[in-house]
């Protein structure tokens, strides 16, 4: 039996229970919206949002690759506050270091994920459920 931990940033990315066997112990890291079954634990994490004018911006500049390279490198990127949420969150560290695999569950939680499994010294961070399943069963 393992342990696994996702990240998400979207209430939607996370997983059903059964998304692989033989699994005893399931973390989410994600919004306080995410809604989580019985199985599994849920630790809030809450990114603070845009104020509508600079939304209004990203959305804009989300339209052309130059924008979203733009985005990407100023405090207003999704992940970057995403990770900086979960930095002020307590607890996480303690709850990620006996996990066997940390799951980024999307695409903003990439570099979340990546630097927890770096704070933890341990869980390979992959980034899916179908790479989960392979970290697991080759461990």
């Amino acid at each position: 039996m393992s342990k696994v931990v996702y990240v998400a940033t979207r209430v939607s990315s996370v997983p059903r229970d059964d998304a692989i066997d033989g699994v005893n112990e399931i973390t989410v890291i994600g919004p306080s919206a995410t809604d989580v079954s019985a199985a599994q634990r849920l630790i809030e994490v809450d990114a603070a949002a845009l104020s509508p004018t600079v939304q209004k911006l990203v959305d804009v500049l989300w339209k052309s690759v130059a924008g979203r390279t733009l985005v990407r490198i100023t405090p207003a990127d999704r992940s970057r506050r995403f990770f900086a949420a979960v930095r002020r969150t307590r607890g996480i560290v303690a709850a990620i270091r006996d996990a066997d695999v940390i799951v980024a569950a999307d695409r903003d939680a990439l570099w979340a994920t990546w630097n927890l499994a770096r704070a933890a010294h341990g869980p390979a961070a992959v980034y899916g459920v179908s790479a989960a399943k392979f970290a697991l069963k080759n461990a």
